[in-house]
């Protein structure tokens, strides 16, 4: 039976589990890998097969800022995405600067962008797959620890978000969280306590969120989302018909 996974639905969770992620190891830089993975991946709504799967130049352009929009293809059904990278930002001139510039000096040391300036191509594939590509484009952008040529391993993220699940005490999350939880946030329109302290009603914005999961059915939206039964219950509890006294 698979393990059920929920989006993040208060901000104070949210803080708590990203808060962890930052501290939970004694390495500054594998902590901050996996927290800007947690965030790329909700804020853009991405599958964690897509995050492992982005490279340097997904994210930032041949000088290394940070590009506008992020625009990949997503592996699972080939269908492209394309988010604004205004609300991670920071984060990701954070990360550019603590982790990606030290690696990339060291990689190429005559020039750190040259995985995003050079000409140079290679052959890969064969027969009618043979093709030409840039040479430096398989600069991962969340490399492996043990493997700095190889992409961080979507196992070694997932027992991380499940030790710092653990470490505050929230079930239920796992490596589709940040997707749910950017999903939700765009569904509802802000986390339920934000818009409970603010006294605000959720959008309830369904045909946004099904952009954004590349979804074709309100159903399914619903259903991944984990809102079909509480929408279903929501709907039968505000019927006054059956308020009936005698």
């Amino acid at each position: 039976m698979s393990e059920t996974v929920n989006p993040i639905k208060n901000k104070t969770d949210y803080i708590l589990l990203t808060r962890d992620l930052l501290q939970r190891t004694k390495d500054a830089k594998t902590n901050l890998r996996n927290y800007f993975m947690f965030r790329v991946g909700m804020c853009c709504v991405l599958r964690i097969s897509d995050i492992v799967s982005m490279r340097v130049h997904d994210l930032y352009d041949a000088d290394l800022n940070v590009k506008p929009r992020l625009t990949i293809k997503e592996i699972k059904t080939g269908k492209k995405k394309d988010m604004s990278t205004a609300h991670f930002k920071k984060d990701a001139e954070k990360y550019r600067d603590e982790v990606l510039k030290p690696r990339l000096n060291k990689t190429y040391p005559d020039k750190a962008t040259k995985c995003l300036s050079s000409d140079e191509t290679i052959e890969i594939g064969t027969g009618k797959n043979k093709r030409e590509i840039n040479k430096y484009a398989t600069d991962w952008l969340f490399t492996s620890n043990r493997y700095p040529f190889k992409h961080v391993d979507e196992k070694a993220f997932y027992k991380a978000i499940k030790a710092s699940a653990k470490d505050v005490n929230l079930e239920h999350i796992g490596t589709h969280t940040m997707r749910k939880t950017g999903a939700y946030l765009l569904y509802r329109g802000n986390f339920d306590d934000v818009l409970k302290d603010k006294n605000v009603k959720p959008n309830n914005n369904i045909s946004l969120a099904m952009k954004v999961l590349n979804h074709s059915s309100q159903a399914s939206t619903l259903r991944y989302l984990g809102l079909d039964k509480e929408t279903l219950d929501k709907a039968i509890n505000d019927i006054d018909a059956f308020d009936i006294e005698i």
